[in-house]
């Protein structure tokens, strides 16, 4: 048999495929589970709705700075935190008892989750040759596709046959499996002394975040009929614009 998918950059090629696929499924399988939501926690569609582009809103914030938290920290360290918090806020979202209490944990999760996909990409193009990466690109773009479908499959059947609170307790053992192959298989990399510009960061996290709820929420608030809708719009082009104009600068 072939030593190449049991060599130990193989494995973590696995490792962070396996990541990836939690954090894509777990952006749809919550959709499936909303009406039981409502129930459980005696919240309206617009309260638990809210949970979904909360999680979202995070992880685009946190997508941009990858590269940057990579290189100052290291991909192994970057992975295994990232894998830390998604896994520990997914238990905490299962476990939620309202709202509120899901929405902060679903930003948390939406954190640590951001880097994943980004990561197992970048791992893959930096460990294997042009030759092998099509070998191994076949098991990353299995998950990232079946990820979406799976997701509110997998997610339908669990809150139907157990509880909603499933639908993230599910992601426990994948994080726990990613973690360990990566902790033990995956080697340190040299760090750089990169130093990252806290006022730019806000910029750039605000803006982000603003723009993306614009996305995510306009067709529901009739887009720029509402003059809400147009503030926040303003804002995150005004946010995006300082933070261009700051990296122009240097």
């Amino acid at each position: 048999m072939n030593k190449f998918w049991f060599e130990p950059r193989t494995i973590v090629a696995y490792a962070v495929s396996l990541l990836a696929l939690a954090e894509i499924v777990d952006l749809t399988i919550v959709g499936v589970a909303v009406p039981h939501i409502m129930g459980s926690l005696s919240a309206n569609l617009t309260e638990v709705s809210t949970t979904i582009t909360s999680y979202i809103v995070a992880a685009a914030v946190c997508i941009p700075l990858t590269g940057l938290f990579v290189r100052k920290f290291g991909m192994k360290n970057v992975v295994l935190v990232s894998t830390l918090l998604f896994g520990i806020s997914s238990v905490l979202c299962g476990i939620a008892t309202s709202v509120t209490e899901m929405i902060i944990f679903r930003i948390i999760q939406g954190i640590g989750g951001a880097f994943l996909p980004s990561i197992a990409q970048s791992y893959i193009s930096q460990n294997f040759t042009q030759e092998e990466q099509p070998k191994i690109m076949t098991v990353y773009s299995l998950c990232v596709v079946m990820g979406p479908i799976i997701g509110p499959i997998f997610g339908g059947v669990l809150a139907e046959q157990l509880t909603w609170r499933w639908c993230f307790y599910v992601n426990v053992p994948l994080c726990a499996a990613g973690f360990a192959l990566v902790y033990f298989f995956m080697p340190k990399q040299k760090t750089d002394n990169v130093k990252i510009d806290v006022t730019s960061f806000l910029f750039m996290a605000l803006g982000i975040g603003f723009l993306e709820y614009f996305i995510d929420e306009g067709n529901t608030n009739n887009w720029f009929d509402s003059f809400s809708m147009i503030v926040i719009f303003l804002i995150a082009i005004i946010l995006i614009g300082f933070f261009i104009w700051r990296s122009i600068l240097g």
